[in-house]
């Protein structure tokens, strides 16, 4: 992945940025190479430097970008290209699609402008989660989890999913091992076990019930969730005539 120094291994900080900079390069050579030959089948592929590509690729870029015809394969491009940054096209917003559109896709400024997505969509899904989580984001690899593996963004009716996902069954996250950092991961895992029934209980009760009768992706599927719900409802005392069966509920 293209990191950009802002996560992955502490290296020496030239030594990571000329590894991005050549991963940056080889992304960039690879959606030229594919735009041009979806627009002309007989263009022969070319390791070009960057700024031997930068004015044709955003010609094509600007030419196609509206066009019906090769709007799918734009989208399959453009989402193959911004993943290698942690990033995702289905979650830009028509602004910031329309801004990558018109930019030119130097090293530099891709280096800027990710750091600008990072943050419109770490703001957006607070927006929509309750304060309680807001922790969870001091791990940046969860947003790209989010962005890469799950490709929409945070809702009401989706955000304890994620945060069960990533940090409770760490469900799809091998190609981020690399990449993040265990101890701040272990640090915010901790705190999710601790607050995770609590905020189950208060904000996704209906949606649990809702998902698991339709896609059985219940939470007493897992033993370390059915674990962390039974502990949590004996150590809170809940009577048993008073106690809802969530597993018959969710089953």
């Amino acid at each position: 992945m293209i990191t950009f120094g802002r996560f992955g291994p502490k290296k020496d900080k030239k030594e990571s940025q000329e590894k991005d900079k050549e991963k940056f390069l080889e992304s960039l050579n690879i959606l030229l190479d594919d735009f041009t030959n979806f627009c002309n089948p007989n263009a022969i592929p070319n390791n070009l430097k960057e700024e031997e590509i930068i004015i044709p690729l955003k010609k094509i870029i600007k030419k196609n970008s509206k066009s019906s015809s090769i709007k799918s394969f734009f989208r399959m491009c453009l989402t193959t290209f911004l993943e290698r940054m942690g990033l995702s096209y289905d979650t830009l917003t028509q602004k910031e699609k329309e801004e990558i559109i018109d930019m030119d896709f130097t090293f530099d400024n891709w280096e800027k402008k990710s750091k600008e997505l990072f943050k419109s969509f770490e703001e957006r899904s607070k927006n929509v989660c309750p304060r309680e989580v807001w922790f969870c984001f001091d791990d940046i690899c969860f947003i790209i989890y989010v962005n890469i593996i799950q490709r929409c963004e945070f809702s009401a009716n989706n955000f304890l999913i994620f945060i069960r996902d990533y940090f409770i069954l760490n469900r799809n996250t091998e190609f981020l091992m690399e990449y993040r950092d265990e101890t701040k991961f272990k640090e915010i895992q901790k705190k999710v076990y601790d607050i995770y029934p609590v905020i189950r209980e208060r904000y996704g009760s209906f949606f649990y019930k809702f998902k698991s009768f339709f896609q059985g992706d219940s939470d007493y599927n897992y033993e370390i969730t059915r674990n962390l719900l039974n502990n949590y409802n004996k150590n809170n005392n809940i009577k048993d005539d008073e106690k809802i069966n969530l597993k018959s509920k969710e089953d």
